[in-house]
């Protein structure tokens, strides 16, 4: 595209130049004439000269085989620019069109991979939010268990009264249960009806 903008100014700027020349021929041819134009009102009662009359004669035919020359050159010159001017045209937006699709295609590109790297984030997020939740609850749930644990060694220890500490330790093993039942369903949502059936078979 720059090649053809640059050689079309190049013969835009020679064509000019070549009817500048030409237009400076033709003021010539015409001054010339006008001077033997006045020559020859000046002498015209008292003087007729055939060569005179000749020569003027030859001049005008010369000046307008100039002025048709001329003539077949502009138009010649108009065609070449009108052509050059369509056919750089036709390539810019051929050009421009490449351009826009090209574009077009990088940034629906670029927006797929942006709305996939999103994607894949929030599911990242989301998985490290869930394991911090299922690390919490299953840490509490063995805090739980471990001190109801305590709780129930200590009377195994001391098993004096059978019978109220058979109730007391039926009620300590809730909370592991509980703890542990809840937290498998956290994890395993698919089983919570499975493990809150062992729950309500234990009470």
């Amino acid at each position: 595209l720059i090649a053809c903008s640059s050689y079309f100014n190049h013969s835009l700027v020679q064509m000019t130049n070549e009817m500048k020349i030409d237009e400076a021929q033709f003021q010539e041819l015409k001054d010339t004439v006008t001077k033997q134009a006045e020559v020859i009102q000046r002498f015209d009662k008292s003087v007729s000269n055939s060569d005179v009359l000749e020569k003027v004669s030859s001049l005008q035919n010369e000046l307008e085989a100039t002025e048709k020359d001329m003539d077949m050159k502009l138009r010649a010159s108009q065609e070449t620019v009108s052509t050059l001017l369509n056919s750089t045209l036709d390539r810019l937006a051929t050009t421009v069109s490449a351009a826009e699709k090209q574009i077009r295609y990088e940034v629906s590109h670029v927006k797929e991979d942006v709305e996939k790297y999103a994607s894949d984030t929030n599911d990242k997020f989301n998985m490290e939010n869930s394991f911090m939740i299922y690390q919490l609850a299953g840490t509490i749930t063995l805090i739980a268990s471990l001190i109801s644990m305590w709780h129930m060694t200590a009377h195994l220890r001391k098993f004096q009264n059978p019978s109220v500490q058979r109730k007391i330790l039926a009620i300590l093993m809730m909370s592991p249960i509980y703890g542990i039942t809840s937290w498998l369903s956290l994890i395993f949502p698919k089983s919570e009806i499975y493990l809150g059936t062992i729950k309500d078979f234990y009470e």
